[in-house]
């Protein structure tokens, strides 16, 4: 009787051990699964962020360079406007005092006139009448 007891103590002491064991070893399994996936989810984490971050600076980077360009494309093209327009500007009135002289000496070839002042003196002359 002794004999029997004493071997189902032994029985049952190594069921507690495998049962402690297995337990011990499930917890152990556990909490080492969750350091691992928090690990791996930083990891996944920080990798995803360090992507995304290059990504969105790339596409700051050609936004902006496109911006850049588009806006001193439009200067330039505002700055050449305005310099053909000054330019024409400044060709017409050359232009136009060159037509005026040419067109003066003409007529005064043709004609054989004398230009008067705005006083009616004859442009070159001296006016003896009024002069004091």
């Amino acid at each position: 009787m002794t004999l029997t007891f004493h071997h189902s103590g032994r029985q049952a002491g190594r069921q507690a051990g495998r049962q402690a064991g297995r337990q011990a070893g499930r917890q152990a399994g556990r909490q080492a699964g969750r350091q691992a996936g928090r690990q791996a989810g930083r990891q996944a984490g920080r990798q995803a962020g360090r992507q995304a971050g290059r990504q969105a600076g790339r596409q700051a980077g050609r936004q902006a360079g496109r911006q850049a360009g588009r806006q001193g494309r439009q200067a330039g093209r505002q700055t050449d406007r305005q310099t053909d327009r000054q330019t024409d500007r400044q060709t017409d009135r050359q232009t136009d005092r060159q037509t005026d002289r040419q067109t003066d000496r003409q007529t005064d070839r043709q004609t054989g006139q004398k230009q008067y002042t705005p006083d009616h003196s004859i442009l070159g002359h001296k006016n003896i009448l009024f002069d004091f």
